[in-house]
C-alpha cells in the first residue's frame, strides 16, 4: 500500500467514526480539507461518497418546515422581460423575487471566467473518462475523473442510470469526484449556499441523479418539459445552471417561457415524445412569449421545478454548448429517490 492509500484508509476510519457519532457536517469538512491540500485521486471519491452518507443519515432526522412558503415579494424586475442581475446583487430576496414574478433570474458571472475554463476542462476530461468506462477500460485508471457513483442500498440507482446520460451526452457530477470537489468549492466562493439557505428555509441537500455535467450539440433532440413532471410539482427546490463556454448564438442555449407557472402543463399530447414532455402543440397554445438568453462562461440561471424550458437549438449553429447542472432541495422536500448528497 502507498504513503497515498496510507492516508486515505486513516482518512477513511475517521470519516466512518464522525459519521457514526452523528457528525455528518464535520465528516464533509475533513475529507474537504484533505482533498483540497493532497490533491490526491483517491480521496476525491471518498469526499462524494462521504457527503451522500451523511445526507442519508440527515435526512432521517429531519422535521417538516413550518409556515406558508415561499412568503410573497415585491417584483423587483417589474418591466423586465427577463429578471436579470450581476453576481455581486444575488439575494435571496431577489431570488426570490424573481422566481415568484419572472419564473427564473439570470445571474451574470456567479462564478468568475477562469473557473468556468477550469469546469470546463474537468468536464471534457470526465466525458472522456465515462466513455472509457462504457468502452470497458479498466475502472481505477479513470480516477479520479471517472468512478462509478456507489448509493446507499435502500436507492436504485446502477448501470441503467448510467447508460441514460451516457445516451444524451450528460455525466453525472457525483460521477467525476474531481470535477465534482472544484464545483463545490466554486460555490463556497460565490456564496451560494447562503442565498438558497435563505431562499428555500434551510441548508439544501443536491439530487444526485438530477445533477449533471452537460453537452448540447446544434442538433441534440430538445423537447419543452417542466422537471416537476418527475421531480414532484410541489416541492422546495432550485436548479442552478450555469454555462462553461459561451451560448445562444452559435452554441445551443435554452429556451424558456420567462413567467411563473403554478401547476404543471399538460405532457404526453400526440406532438411530444415522452410521456412527461409538453408538446410543440401545447407549447405553441401557451404564447410566444419564450426568449432564449445568451451566455458567457460563468453565467447562470437559477429556475425552480414549474419553469416551462427546453434546450434551444439550431441547425445553423456550429458549437457544442457546454453547462452544468445542480439541482438543490430543501431536505425536508427532498424527492428520496433522487438520492441525496449534502451540500
Amino acid at each position: 500500500m502507498t504513503a497515498v492509500s496510507d492516508q486515505v484508509s486513516d482518512l477513511a476510519r475517521q470519516v466512518e467514526t464522525l459519521l457514526d457519532s452523528g457528525q455528518g457536517r464535520a465528516a464533509v469538512d475533513l475529507v474537504t480539507r484533505h482533498v483540497i491540500d493532497a490533491a490526491d485521486g483517491e480521496a476525491d471519491a471518498l469526499a462524494v461518497a462521504t457527503r451522500h452518507r451523511a445526507a442519508v443519515r440527515h435526512l432521517d432526522q429531519v422535521a417538516p418546515l413550518e409556515g406558508d412558503w415561499p412568503t410573497p415579494t415585491p417584483d423587483h424586475f417589474a418591466g423586465a422581460e427577463l429578471a436579470e442581475i450581476p453576481a455581486s446583487e444575488l439575494t435571496s430576496e431577489l431570488l426570490a423575487s424573481a422566481l415568484e414574478h419572472h419564473g427564473s433570474l439570470i445571474i451574470r458571472g456567479l462564478i468568475p471566467t477562469s473557473t468556468a475554463e477550469r469546469l470546463l476542462e474537468d468536464t471534457m476530461q470526465a466525458m472522456d473518462a465515462a466513455r472509457r468506462y462504457q468502452a470497458g477500460d479498466d475502472p481505477d485508471s479513470l480516477s479520479p475523473w471517472y468512478v462509478p457513483f456507489n448509493a446507499d442500498e435502500q436507492f436504485s440507482f446502477g448501470q441503467l442510470d448510467r447508460k441514460l446520460t451516457y445516451d444524451v451526452g450528460v455525466v453525472l457530477t457525483a460521477e467525476s469526484p474531481r470535477t465534482f470537489g472544484h464545483l463545490m468549492e466554486a460555490f463556497a466562493e460565490c456564496g451560494l449556499g447562503e442565498v438558497l439557505t435563505g431562499y428555500l428555509g434551510a441548508r439544501p441537500m443536491l439530487s444526485a441523479k438530477k445533477s449533471s455535467l452537460r453537452r448540447a450539440a446544434p442538433t441534440s433532440p430538445t423537447e419543452w418539459h417542466q422537471d416537476g413532471a418527475f421531480l414532484g410539482e410541489s416541492t422546495r427546490t432550485v436548479n442552478c445552471w450555469i454555462a462553461l463556454t459561451d451560448c445562444g448564438v452559435d452554441a445551443p442555449s435554452v429556451e424558456l417561457f420567462p413567467r411563473p407557472f403554478e401547476q404543471l402543463v399538460p405532457t404526453g399530447d400526440d406532438s411530444a415524445w415522452f410521456h412527461w414532455s409538453v408538446g410543440p402543440d401545447t407549447a405553441d397554445a401557451l404564447g410566444t412569449d419564450r426568449v432564449i438568453p445568451e451566455f458567457a462562461p460563468g453565467d447562470a440561471m437559477l429556475f425552480n421545478q414549474l419553469t416551462l424550458h427546453r434546450t434551444a437549438v439550431d441547425p445553423a449553429m456550429t458549437k457544442d454548448r457546454y453547462a452544468i447542472e445542480s439541482w438543490f432541495f430543501a431536505p425536508s422536500c427532498f424527492p428520496y429517490k433522487q438520492v441525496p448528497i449534502l451540500f
